[in-house]
């Protein structure tokens, strides 16, 4: 269908939401 992300992008998507979320995460502890 169109407009339908493939796996591996939604997978890359949700490593980039993952890795945003830890350094938001991490700059909000101060470590």
């Amino acid at each position: 269908p169109a407009g339908e992300k493939s796996q591996a992008e939604i997978e890359a998507l949700n490593q980039a939401i993952t890795d945003s979320d830890m350094h938001t995460l991490i700059a909000h502890l101060g470590v």
